[in-house]
């Protein structure tokens, strides 16, 4: 393969800070794979150009491997209703993915072949295959092999431009995780869902129906049988695609209104129609539902509690505030466990070190539950600021959950996720409102 074929600038691919942002097809799809017979007419029209991108060709060669991958490994059947409907989106999967290439190699992205290799090895570590193997493998179906490296080389390169471009603007504040974290417990004790998502964009208004139509073809096929993860995972253009589409368990009013008056009539294993909200067309499934008390055993679970306090008056200037919040971060990172807080305390004149008791979850303060519930035992929280200046909380025991709870990190992730995504998603927008595209 040349290097023009894998749009592969020489260098060294370094990975995303964020490990989770995952190429979609670094996911277990092959033990899925079986041979597909496409139409004739789509066989037989390898030589024609299916469209041209900014003055680059994608093949009828290009797409028909396309579209035996996606079938091989999603299980949709290749009936002659099914492949028309899914030509379109198979096709304007290898546009975006020809604009992002694109884009990448302006932007000077590096990925090379050892990356593109341990990718390919991934996806073989997770099915018990080889390469050697994935490539028979993929012969077996009628699938080129070279199908499944640029498949690969693009979502890493598209993953390498989104981190280097987007990852340092991303900032979640501890506040966000505080409020995300209490609204958890507020809502815990409602049912909670089990739900995965396929996500497909609407970029203009005349592409409204042909999405939905698409949507509705997708459903159709999962509730025939075709496995909704690995669908999820070959056509959702959501962040969650490369899990599957699992989001996890929610519960009422974390997701989208419209979404969310849909998840509340639904029973587990079901799946919904193409749902229209801003930016596109969502399907959704139920994995599971429960019921729970997460919440109410949240709030009754006892919590002892030492603490670094830097003070602060009430009226303090933005500067003094600056200067006693880097001075609480400096002490955070020396805090080792409940029994370090007098010492750290005595390296800052002025802070105070010191037990101050045993609560259980409804006890605390709003700031102070949503910084500690989520912490294990010798964990230090974040600052948390009050009218008496900023606390460094320390969990010196705590009891044990009946439940298992989200972490702050789990928390953060999340909220991260769903921010580099939604500015992927318009990346990719701007990349389509301004390119020449000709599909033939």
């Amino acid at each position: 393969m040349s290097k023009k074929d894998l749009r592969q600038p020489q260098g060294t691919f370094e990975k995303p800070a964020f490990s989770y942002l995952r190429a979609r097809t670094l996911v277990p799809l092959l033990a899925l794979l079986t041979a597909v017979s496409l139409s004739p007419a789509l066989a037989q029209s390898v030589q024609r150009i299916a469209a041209i991108v900014n003055d680059e060709v994608i093949s009828g060669y290009d797409l028909q491997q396309r579209m035996s991958l996606v079938l091989s490994s999603s299980g949709l059947q290749p009936s002659p209703e099914a492949l028309k409907r899914l030509e379109p989106q198979v096709l304007r999967t290898l546009v975006d993915e020809r604009l992002q290439l694109q884009e990448a190699e302006r932007q000077e992205i590096e990925v090379d072949t050892r990356e593109i290799a341990e990718a390919i090895a991934d996806i073989g570590a997770r099915n018990n295959l080889s390469p050697d193997q994935i490539e028979s493998f993929l012969g077996q179906a009628g699938i080129d092999f070279a199908t499944l490296q640029r498949q690969v080389y693009a979502e890493l390169a598209w993953n390498k431009l989104i981190g280097q471009r987007f990852g340092s603007r991303v900032f979640i504040s501890d506040e966000e995780v505080d409020s995300a974290y209490n609204r958890f417990l507020e809502n815990s004790s409602k049912p909670q869902y089990r739900v995965a998502e396929i996500f497909l964009s609407v970029d203009s208004p005349e592409q409204d129906e042909e999405v939905r139509r698409t949507g509705q073809r997708l459903v159709e096929q999962i509730i025939a049988g075709a496995p909704f993860d690995a669908v999820a995972q070959q056509f959702s253009q959501a962040s969650t695609a490369a899990s599957g589409g699992d989001v996890g368990w929610v519960q009422e009013g974390q997701l989208a209104a419209e979404l969310d008056e849909q998840l509340l009539k639904m029973r587990p294993g079901s799946v919904s129609a193409p749902i229209r909200t801003i930016g596109g067309y969502y399907i959704i499934a139920v994995l599971d539902r429960r019921e729970t008390a997460a919440g109410a055993d949240a709030m009754r679970s006892k919590i002892s509690l030492s603490q670094v306090l830097i003070p602060l008056s009430p009226e303090a200037s933005q500067e003094e505030i600056s200067r006693a919040l880097n001075k609480a971060k400096r002490a955070e990172s020396q805090i080792r466990g409940c029994g370090s807080v007098e010492r750290v305390a005595e390296q800052f004149p002025g802070a105070l070190g010191n037990s101050i008791g045993t609560y259980t979850g409804s006890q605390l303060t709003e700031n102070f539950r949503g910084a500690v519930m989520a912490l294990r035992t010798g964990e230090v929280s974040a600052p948390v600021r009050s009218a008496s200046g900023f606390h460094l909380l320390v969990v010196c025991d705590k009891e044990e959950e009946l439940v298992q709870l989200p972490s702050r990190r789990d928390i953060h992730n999340r909220l991260f996720n769903q921010q580099i995504g939604m500015m992927s998603r318009r990346y990719l927008r701007d990349l389509r409102r301004d390119a020449v595209v000709e599909v033939r």
